[in-house]
């Protein structure tokens, strides 16, 4: 074996045992997230609108949830609240992913526990999922 390409479980998938929920409308940025999500080792459930994601929370506990800004049928600030509000967890890590229709300090005083811009950044998703999950 060659020693150089020996990398540990935690290296290869820096988010192995995490639970995630994706709260996306866009079938093709919804499936691209959980793909790079379960690759990391995350397992990964996903729901299309507001009602889905919270009827989601109400069955299992998640590790985060990340919340597009577009999602139809509820404004992303009044979804991380309902998140916080409904999870089993109280320190379920929210994360709104937008373009600038809302500031990341909008973001952050609504209860999401992260901001990640789009066009999405795998790098920066990653350290912000990490980061909070070393918080909590």
């Amino acid at each position: 074996m060659d020693e150089g390409k020996f990398f540990s479980a935690k290296e290869e998938m820096p988010l192995l045992g995490l639970s995630i929920l994706v709260v996306n409308e866009d079938l093709g940025s919804r499936e691209r997230a959980s793909k790079l999500l379960e690759e990391w080792g995350a397992l990964v459930d996903k729901a299309e609108v507001a009602i889905e994601a919270i009827e989601a929370i109400k069955r299992y506990q998640y590790h985060a949830v990340l919340i597009d800004e577009e999602v139809a049928c509820a404004d992303s600030e009044d979804l991380t609240g309902a998140v916080k509000a409904r999870s089993r967890n109280p320190n379920t890590a929210v994360i709104i992913s937008g373009s600038l229709m809302i500031t990341r300090n909008e973001a952050i005083n609504s209860g999401a526990d992260g901001y990640i811009e789009k066009p999405l950044d795998e790098i920066e998703l990653l350290q912000s999922l990490i980061s909070s999950q070393q918080q909590h």
